[in-house]
């Protein structure tokens, strides 16, 4: 009951007593209720290093030995344990080709590498070994060719790896430089089948292995639920914008998968419950002055309510922001938060930089913010609180976004329940982006990593020297 409050699951018993388990289970609720982390550490970076990496499963990789700003030809990956628990780095400092980006699964020993040709025409998909760097024995095509003539827009190439399944988003600016446009792929990289073709779409994020969320860049903006084993979208969802966006992307994650070596030392084999996953939504005004909007949905309750549409309304094909869209999601004020990256997303937590009481009051400085859309502890009686070193909050009531600046002048209801925690100064470092994942915060700074973990700490271990901010 513990681990199920927390949003979490124990996906296989290991040897430790009860005792030991449900103490180090309430040590990290502590932690990440009072954003304490029991861990801190640094790892180097050149400034130089292009900025492609990958949080997943409890490991970092990113691109090393950079030819370009955006271009690569090496990777290193990186447990996210303390310097006293660590093992030796997997590293590859040149693969044989230059990259634009990458994805990685430790659970099947999958790296795919994107390499990007000197002419920039073609994009090739390797699917390789990340203990040996060779083709993947697994993969039934272990280099896919990209053709640049093939694809509606080319400019940028980002993948998400989802178990099977391989996403690969291309996108650039319209010529005006106004609008981001972009489309997006889905292939099976162990049977080479291609589940969503190239398809006119701004991104797109994973609900289960079969269920994806697409945004359309419709008039009006949408959202569409694709089943990618029927190959076929469901149905689709409006947003309420009477004018278009810049752009628009999702804050997701790839799925956890508990690392045996981690899982031995001080874990088990904790996993998150994927009822309660959450996926953040960035998206960017057209008009003018207008500031990012920061969007966050329930992922089990959107898939409730559009359900129950469905047979309700069997032969509608598009419903209403009105219909679906208050109870699943928060729509959070201008100001309050500055920035998400794009891997701080995880489970049913988003971590941010900004401000806590921007809501009703500006010009205070930037913190760590720290969201919590699991409804259990609010159920069980979870409250606001004022500490020496933290403030958290507690949201249930309905709010209404708007922006002062948006032409049309819309007010936006939403209801979706959540907590929040900052710490009670504000950031030490300017944090060019920020990761989450199960145990782990990492910021990355112009030339390091600073990890912050809320894994407990093994018994006899020095106690850590100081709160992280």
């Amino acid at each position: 009951m513990e681990l199920v409050a927390d949003g979490n699951l124990l996906k296989s018993r290991g040897v430790k007593p009860a005792s030991i388990l449900l103490q180090q289970v309430r040590e990290r609720r502590r932690a990440f209720d009072e954003l304490d982390p029991t861990w801190f550490w640094e790892i180097h970076r050149f400034p130089s290093d292009v900025t492609r990496y990958e949080i997943n499963s409890g490991f970092l990789g990113h691109g090393i030995n950079s030819t370009s700003s955006e271009h690569f030809r090496g990777v290193r990956y990186r447990r996210l344990l303390p310097p006293s628990l660590q093992q030796p780095d997997h590293v590859w400092e040149d693969v044989g080709f230059t990259m634009a980006d990458l994805s990685f699964d430790f659970s099947e020993d999958l790296q795919v590498l994107v390499e990007q040709t000197v002419d920039r025409k073609q994009r090739r998909l390797r699917f390789k070994t990340i203990s040996t760097n060779a083709p993947h024995p697994s993969a039934r095509n272990p280099t896919v060719l990209l053709q640049e003539i093939d694809f509606a827009f080319w400019d940028s190439c980002s993948t998400l790896l989802y178990g099977d399944y391989l996403a690969i988003g291309f996108s650039q600016w319209d010529r005006s430089n106004t609008y981001i446009e972009g489309c997006q792929m889905v292939i099976n990289w162990k049977t080479g089948e291609l589940s969503l073709p190239s398809m006119e779409t701004l991104d797109l994020a994973f609900l289960s292995e079969s269920l994806i969320l697409l945004i359309f860049e419709a008039n009006p903006l949408c959202l569409g639920l694709y089943n990618l084993r029927k190959q076929t979208t469901i149905k689709r969802f409006t947003l309420p914008f009477s004018q278009p966006l810049a752009s628009a992307f999702f804050l997701t994650h790839p799925p956890y998968k508990p690392d045996p070596f981690v899982s031995s030392i001080v874990s088990e084999k904790l996993v998150s419950d994927t009822a309660l996953d959450i996926i953040g939504m960035l998206l960017t005004p057209s008009w003018s002055g207008g500031q990012d909007i920061y969007i966050v949905l329930s992922g089990r309750k959107f898939l409730r309510r559009a359900l129950i549409l469905c047979e309700i309304f069997p032969d509608k094909n598009c419903f209403n922001w009105e219909e679906w869209g208050p109870d699943v999601t928060r729509w959070f004020p201008p100001q309050m938060i500055q920035d998400v990256g794009f891997r701080g997303v995880f489970g049913s937590r988003m971590i941010a930089k900004g401000n806590l009481a921007a809501r009703s009051a500006s010009g205070t400085e930037d913190t760590l913010v720290l969201f919590d859309f699991n409804p259990r502890p609010i159920t069980r009686g979870s409250y606001g609180d004022v500490g020496s070193d933290f403030t958290r909050i507690v949201v249930e009531e309905e709010w209404s976004w708007s922006d002062a600046l948006d032409p049309s002048g819309m007010a936006v209801k939403s209801r979706l329940p959540f907590r929040a925690i900052t710490p009670n100064k504000p950031l030490k470092y300017h944090y060019e982006d920020i990761y989450l994942d199960l145990n782990t915060i990492v910021g990355r700074t112009m030339d390091s990593y600073h990890l912050f973990s809320f894994l407990p700490r093994p018994e006899g271990e020095a106690p850590k020297e100081s709160r992280f901010l």
